[in-house]
């Protein structure tokens, strides 16, 4: 019998045949390349990257766990981090949205899927979250746009009305419930901040001062007007794995989630300061009828990508974000607003009926138990 050993992102690192070979594939996982908040799961003594020992590995061993539905071996400390089976790919994904049943007029809250989905029919499902950002600022205004850490205590509030602050805001109060000697600062340099992909912001503005400039660190300018290559733009995710969440209630749920960054086109939307990420993104000419298409495209680009991602991270149960659909759709007639709320399960439709470039012939939606649609 073979014995799958497989990281907390659900990638299957090597098979082997007998299970005193555990200990070797353990020791050939790179620490260095593993997310920041995967780290402190692994090492229940400490908190950050830098303090990862490969001397834990005999506490990671002693702690595997078998399951015999998957044959998979789990170090069973992180069975709240999603780890789960295999999507099967011969059935498609089950597009859902769902009403508040207590409140007809309002959808159901994001916590409210994690608590369904995380763990369901017995198994453990890994869900992702589209975060819908800003090309210029990660973070959105939680974070500091040159990268060096959060604005103040803003990651406290618990009243944001826009989704990335309160998805960031819930993630962060719940790192600092579950961390000792807790610092906001360094988990946002790590993760979004200035050393999260090499050193380097992931994304944003690429002068960070008093600047009006447009360029950004993607090397490109969001603020040209609308063409047909512009779609290559929003072609963009970045993934931070397996974090703790708050729920309605101000708990750590029991399951962590994976978030993933992406942005659409801001046509309406220019903040309060002309050196702020919204004006140095906003695009500068646009009118429905000539662009609306071109704009749809864009949000369908941005949906594509973070799709794509999401499976290559092990993302079975995806929580998609309305791309571009607030305060960056309020034009003053309103047209392009109601539009593209209209249509975007019409468009993650489309994207999932798409064939997932990875040779295998098969469509984006086999790789998903379920896609919750804003």
């Amino acid at each position: 019998m073979d014995i799958n050993v497989i990281n907390v992102n659900n990638i299957v690192i090597s098979d082997y045949n007998k299970k005193h070979n555990i200990e070797k594939i353990i020791k050939r996982l790179d620490f260095n390349f593993m997310p920041h908040t995967i780290y402190k799961s692994i090492n229940k003594y400490e908190n950050y990257r830098h303090d990862v020992k490969l001397n834990d590995i005999d506490t990671i061993i002693q702690h595997l766990k078998y399951n015999k539905d998957t044959n998979y071996y789990y170090y069973n400390k992180l069975i709240d981090i999603n780890i789960t089976a295999p999507v099967d790919t011969t059935k498609p994904a089950t597009l859902i949205k769902e009403i508040n049943k207590h409140n007809p007029q309002e959808y159901v809250k994001t916590q409210e899927y994690i608590n369904k989905y995380t763990l369901k029919d017995g198994k453990y499902y890994h869900v992702g979250i589209l975060i819908a950002g800003n090309a210029g600022r990660p973070g959105g205004s939680l974070g500091k746009m040159n990268g060096s850490g959060v604005v103040g205590k803003k990651w406290e509030d618990t009243t944001f009305t826009t989704q990335e602050e309160s998805i960031v805001s819930s993630w962060i109060r719940a790192e600092n419930k579950i961390t000792a000697r807790f610092d906001p600062n360094k988990l946002f340099i790590n993760t979004l901040g200035k050393n999260a992909i090499n050193g380097n912001r992931p994304w944003g503005m690429l002068n960070t001062g008093k600047s009006t400039l447009v360029d950004t660190i993607q090397g490109h300018k969001y603020t040209e007007e609308l063409t047909p290559r512009h779609e290559k733009k929003y072609s963009f995710s970045h993934a931070v794995l397996n974090v703790p969440f708050m729920d309605n209630k101000e708990n750590v749920l029991n399951s962590r989630v994976s978030l993933f960054f992406g942005f659409g086109p801001n046509i309406a939307f220019s903040g309060r300061s002309n050196y702020g990420s919204g004006a140095r993104t906003k695009i500068i000419y646009y009118d429905y009828d000539k662009h609306y298409m071109l704009f749809r495209n864009c949000v369908k680009a941005v949906y594509r990508a973070n799709l794509a991602n999401m499976i290559m991270c092990g993302v079975n149960v995806a929580i998609m974000a309305p791309i571009s659909g607030g305060i960056y759709a309020k034009t003053r007639s309103g047209n392009t607003k109601r539009q593209i709320n209209s249509e975007y399960k019409k468009i993650l439709e489309e994207v999932l009926n798409e064939t997932y470039p990875n040779g295998l012939g098969k469509q984006y939606k086999y790789y998903f138990d379920y896609v919750i649609h804003p």
